[in-house]
């Protein structure tokens, strides 16, 4: 076979390939079932990987944590339902400890004094847009340290299960 009829072949077949992913994308986010606003996130109680940690740091925890409430949403909730979150306050689990010294002032030490918490509002419509079910929360997870857990090098990990428990619990009347 000639060398540029392969190349061309590979060109459009990568390129019908891509267009597919993208028509597959745009149709994905065109009918999310879940939306995520977080208030303010600058005033939230601690929503921060390091002590010093700024705007973007907050943005890329809240695309992180985003990402992880629309998967989990995505297995929970049954087809034809929304669910918005709009998180007015966060609280990561632990605490940076700066009287520790120069080699962990910017540590965040877990302990079970230092749960995650979160206060949020939420709302679940059908596809008619019809509310479900809606309220406030104040979320605390006091048993987070005695999870079992894969992986606890994910900085989000303990708001992750908490929020899954949450979803979990507002969802299941919807069964």
């Amino acid at each position: 076979m000639n060398t540029k009829l392969l190349t061309l072949l590979t060109i459009v077949s990568i390129g019908a390939a891509a267009g597919t992913a993208t028509a597959a994308n745009k149709s994905t986010e065109s009918t999310k079932a879940t939306t995520v606003e977080f208030l303010e996130p600058e005033r939230f109680t601690d929503f921060r990987s390091s002590q010093f940690g700024g705007t973007s740091e907050q943005n890329s925890l809240a695309s992180e944590l985003r990402r992880e409430i629309e998967r989990i949403s995505q297995r929970e909730l049954p087809p034809g339902y929304h669910l918005a979150l709009r998180f007015r306050d966060i609280d990561m689990a632990g605490e940076f400890e700066p009287w520790r010294g120069p080699r962990l002032d910017d540590v965040r030490i877990v302990r079970d004094i230092y749960p995650p918490r979160a206060e949020v509002e939420y709302a679940i419509t059908n596809d008619a847009g019809e509310v479900i079910a809606s309220g406030e929360r104040k979320l605390i997870d006091t048993n987070h340290n005695w999870r079992v857990r894969m992986s606890t090098q994910d900085r989000l990990v303990r708001e992750v299960d908490m929020l899954a428990d949450f979803i979990r619990e507002i969802v299941r009347p919807l069964a």
